[in-house]
């Protein structure tokens, strides 16, 4: 084991291998012996860990993932369809929106498909979550309901809006990414033919 830790890196508490290839080692029981590792077994230890973990990164990165390979594919979904969770592993934890699409055992679940279509907004602008969740999932989602909740209860100054229409739900098309302005918005207007912003 004392060799072993020349193969190893910590940085912030947190152990990792210097190669993959260590863990295609470790997962192999002829040439592991007694140090074998079983994937499922690593997976269901890391996963049981990060469910509740609320304060390590990597809990937030690879949470879901891990929930997903040692079967607990209900859990992975019921993390990402907890809103409080899902802003904190974007806009607090630094995560990619894209990691978690990529790790969600239903990739059609609209919440999954609400992400993949907001990424873009997400990847400059995480706070921007409850705006593209509200205007992307169905009017009857239960994740709507927390959404108010928890931006209230993290203090954010918000409007909710009552017109998201130029959004494109979950399951539909992506129809118009605006670019250009990168500054704070507090007010738009429309021209009176409404064809303008």
């Amino acid at each position: 084991l004392k060799a072993a830790k020349q193969l190893l890196s910590v940085k912030n508490g947190t152990v990792r291998f210097v190669h993959k290839s260590m863990v295609d080692w470790f997962t192999d029981k002829d040439r592991a012996a007694e140090l074998f590792v079983d994937r499922v077994s690593g997976h269901e230890v890391l996963a049981d860990w990060a469910k509740d973990e609320r304060e390590n990164p990597f809990a937030f990165a690879h949470g879901v993932y891990h929930l997903a390979q040692s079967g607990q594919e209900e859990k992975a979904m019921a993390l990402l369809h907890d809103f409080e969770w899902l802003l904190t592993a974007l806009a607090d934890k630094g995560v990619s929106a894209w990691t978690l699409i990529c790790d969600a055992p239903d990739s059609e679940d609209e919440v999954v498909l609400a992400l993949e279509k907001s990424m873009h907004v997400l990847r400059e602008r995480p706070l921007e979550l409850a705006f593209q969740l509200l205007g992307r999932l169905s009017a009857d989602h239960p994740m709507r309901k927390d959404i108010d909740q928890v931006m209230k209860a993290r203090g954010v100054r918000w409007v909710k809006s009552h017109g998201t229409d130029y959004l494109s739900y979950a399951k539909g098309p992506l129809r118009k990414v605006f670019k250009g302005h990168c500054s704070t918005v507090t007010s738009v207007a429309y021209s009176p033919d409404g064809q303008h912003i």
